[in-house]
């Protein structure tokens, strides 16, 4: 849970980034498909790389023997999460419009919503 002072800062940010114009409103149905595709997509990925990682008859039937890739299960499970907030944010009627980075700034914005 976000204290009182971090409340604050995140809600001055987004009024700010609101106002810059990097936050804009309007939903497009196909934005939030896309997003949530990829989100499925992510969360799938995770779930074989983390099951090719800890079954050795996996491992063997792939050819990927000692096969380790839990630094891209996580990866891939950020992924999904981060292509889900967004999916949100579209379908709530927001789009995130600048060259700052969107990892940056999709939790921001959740954050405050």
């Amino acid at each position: 849970m976000l204290d009182n002072k971090k409340l604050r800062e995140t809600e001055s940010r987004v009024k700010g980034y609101v106002r810059d114009g990097i936050f804009t409103s309007g939903c497009r149905p196909e934005d939030v498909d896309f997003f949530m595709t990829n989100s499925a997509d992510s969360l799938t990925t995770a779930k074989l790389l983390f099951d090719v990682s800890v079954n050795q008859d996996l491992q063997k039937t792939t050819g990927y023997l000692k096969f380790k890739g839990f630094l891209w299960v996580i990866n891939s499970a950020y992924y999904s999460m981060f292509y889900a907030a967004r999916a949100l944010l579209e379908k709530s009627g927001v789009k995130i419009k600048s060259e700052m980075s969107i990892h940056l700034l999709t939790p921001w914005f959740t954050i405050s919503t």
